[in-house]
């Protein structure tokens, strides 16, 4: 866009240019005769109330050159060419700011003489107190300012190199009288006779060059806020853009932490998987040796209920004989040479039986107890085996999908009369790495294990 409105104001250069060719033209041949005398040039018509001409850029141009005027001295080296009024300004500038020596210098070799002085390209002090000057320096011509190439004059002060700078080969027009017509007339004659024909062209051909110049304008502004909005948006965009940016890299971040707090926790998980492991393997040898102890209690419990039930019958048998013996025998009996009373003899049998039916069934009771506590803790370890056979079963069915990236499984196992229900989950952290990780629940406890699987 930039490109076109440089080829809008090219097209607008050219048409200017033809214009002045064309008003030379017409003057240089009005102005020779057919003898080859001098010259004779155009001479304008006497002024109207309604000429603007004081608003044309070539006007702006000769007058303004006639204060200040650029040129190139060789490539390292510009010259600035000033009317003595304005060297005048400038050394009153610096002389205000207290820049030693330089007013001086510029009046005596600009103001009062028509030498010259220099600048070097490192003073830097000289080169901003000037550019400061020429910046407020403006003519009030109209409603508009002239232009006195301050544009020009600064942009070559900034510029690294050294400035030559002496006066003008003729004065500028008096600043009085900048607005009186009849004086610019006068001044523009005085530097160049011909450039008097460029200010009697056709008024409708100004406003329509001031017109397009106008619309080049308009053109410019309306590219300009395109601009500005476009650069708007996209500087949002970036800032949005970095702040995604951000929060992706905190993310991810996050995540390496999370992943690597999911290896501990596997690696302790495995640790206290082992170490169950173990301990169920001690169960199950502690469980064997309680069946093989019962299965023996067992069998010396069949023992001695039958003894019992043995003595149980010996003891009938004795006491209906003793009751027939009661009835039948006399109170005394002689045992080899010693009487004794029978009665009181029977009577501490008696005692001597009822006391072993009582230490029996004292005994019997006892192992009744001892039989059914044994009962209860082999039912208990069983039933612990049983809810960790089932956990186990349940957590290695889980149904993990190994294509997707992460990936969540729900499985159940039953072991005789245990049931655990199991839930796991799954990341892949890419082709050779898999990080996996479950938990199982039953009806007394849970258990939970996890691994990381690497393949290559």
């Amino acid at each position: 866009m930039q490109k076109d409105l440089k080829l809008k104001y090219k097209k607008i250069f050219i048409i200017g240019l033809s214009l002045i060719y064309s008003a030379n033209a017409f003057s240089n041949t009005i102005g020779n005769n057919s003898n080859g005398d001098k010259l004779i040039t155009l001479e304008y018509d006497p002024l109207k109330e309604h000429h603007q001409f004081v608003n044309n850029p070539l006007f702006d141009k000769i007058v303004s050159d006639s204060y200040v005027k650029v040129s190139d001295l060789n490539k390292n080296t510009y010259k600035i060419k000033l009317d003595k009024r304005i060297a005048i300004g400038l050394a009153n500038h610096l002389k205000e700011k207290n820049i030693r020596d330089a007013p001086e210098y510029i009046k005596n070799n600009i103001v009062n003489s028509n030498r010259y002085i220099e600048i070097k390209a490192d003073d830097t002090l000289f080169k901003s107190e000037a550019i400061n000057y020429f910046t407020s320096l403006f003519i009030k011509k109209g409603d508009k300012n002239l232009s006195l190439n301050r544009d020009k004059v600064i942009d070559i002060i900034r510029k690294n190199k050294a400035i030559v700078i002496t006066s003008t080969e003729k004065p500028g027009i008096d600043l009085a009288k900048i607005n009186n017509q009849e004086d610019l007339y006068e001044h523009i004659d005085n530097i160049e006779t011909q450039n008097s024909s460029l200010f009697i062209l056709d008024e409708n051909t100004d406003k329509k060059i001031n017109q397009i110049v106008k619309n080049l304008e308009q053109e410019d502004h309306l590219i300009n806020n395109l601009l500005q909005d476009y650069k708007q948006r996209t500087k949002e965009e970036i800032e949005y853009q970095q702040k995604k940016i951000k929060e992706n890299t905190n993310n991810i971040n996050q995540h390496e932490i999370d992943i690597l707090a999911g290896i501990e926790f596997s690696k302790e998980n495995k640790l206290d998987i082992t170490a169950n492991a173990d301990a169920v393997k001690n169960n199950i040898e502690k469980i064997t040796d309680n069946i093989s102890s019962i299965e023996k209690n067992k069998n010396k419990i069949s023992k001695n209920e039958s003894h019992i039930e043995r003595n149980r019958n010996s003891i009938l048998n004795n006491t209906s004989e003793i009751n027939e013996i009661k009835e039948n025998t006399i109170n005394d009996v002689n045992v080899n040479g010693i009487r004794l009373h029978l009665k009181s003899h029977l009577s501490h049998l008696y005692t001597e039986q009822s006391t072993g039916r009582s230490q029996f069934n004292a005994l019997k009771e006892n192992f009744e107890h001892f039989k059914s506590d044994t009962q209860n803790r082999f039912y208990k370890v069983e039933k612990r085996a049983n809810q960790g056979i089932a956990s186990v079963a349940a957590m290695s069915n889980l149904p993990f999908t190994d294509s997707a990236t992460f990936s969540t499984a729900i499985g159940i196992g039953n072991y005789r009369n245990a049931t655990a229900l199991a839930w796991g989950m799954q990341y892949r952290i890419n082709e050779n790495i898999k990080v996996r990780a479950s938990t199982a629940w039953n009806e007394s406890n849970w258990v939970s294990a996890g691994g990381v699987g690497i393949n290559w």
